[in-house]
C-alpha cells in the first residue's frame, strides 16, 4: 500500500507542476505575440516620425530663406557657376 500511495502522491504533484509550466509557457507564448504586434507599431511610428521631422525641416528651412536676406555664399541663397 506503501508504495501505491507514494506513486500517486508523486504522480499527483508532477501532475501540477506540469500544469504550472504549461500555464506559464502559454502566458511567455502571449507576451511574444504582443511583444512582436507593440514592436511592429513602434517601427510605423517610427517612420511616421522621421518623415514628419523631414516635412518640418524642409518647412522651417523655406521660412527661413524667406525670412532673411540673401548672404552671399548661403548655400540656400547661392547661384551654381
Amino acid at each position: 500500500m506503501q508504495t501505491g500511495q507514494l506513486t500517486l502522491i508523486l504522480g499527483t504533484v508532477v501532475t501540477i507542476l506540469l500544469s504550472v509550466i504549461a500555464y506559464f509557457l502559454k502566458l511567455l507564448v502571449q507576451d511574444i505575440r504582443d511583444l512582436k504586434r507593440d514592436h511592429m507599431d513602434l517601427r510605423e511610428l517610427c517612420i511616421w516620425l522621421k518623415a514628419e521631422q523631414s516635412n518640418l525641416r524642409m518647412y522651417l528651412e523655406q521660412g527661413r530663406r524667406k525670412a532673411s536676406p540673401p548672404v552671399p555664399g548661403n548655400r540656400f541663397t547661392a547661384k551654381p557657376n
